[in-house]
């Protein structure tokens, strides 16, 4: 009974580690940090969704894509809803990010 636990747990905790380095995880983690320390106003970022990873490869460099719904509110206090592409390098830092696309200057929900 004893051994039936160990595998339990090693399977538990093998299936943990391997969900937190996929690359998703890793995108979506980074795209919202990077938001939280950009936005005008942080406070209002509500995540609504993200598109799978797409995975782009040439050469040796690899970069990922991915596109984050989410609703703010923007410069005129209009709760507006974003769909931006984001594109992370290797190390799943973002690309530059133009801050008006990301702040929603424009446009209501």
């Amino acid at each position: 009974m004893k051994k039936n636990y160990i595998l339990i747990l090693v399977f538990f905790i093998l299936t943990l580690n391997s969900c937190s380095n996929s690359p998703q995880i890793k995108a979506e983690s980074a795209v919202k940090d990077y938001l939280q320390e950009n936005l005008n106003n942080p406070d209002s970022y509500c995540p609504i969704s993200f598109s799978k990873v797409k995975t782009f490869s040439s050469g040796t460099n690899t970069s990922y894509s991915i596109t984050h719904v989410y609703s703010l509110l923007n410069s005129d206090k209009d709760r507006v809803k974003m769909t931006v592409s984001f594109l992370l390098n290797t190390d799943f830092t973002l690309q530059e990010v133009e801050l008006i696309t990301i702040n929603g200057d424009y446009g209501l929900m």
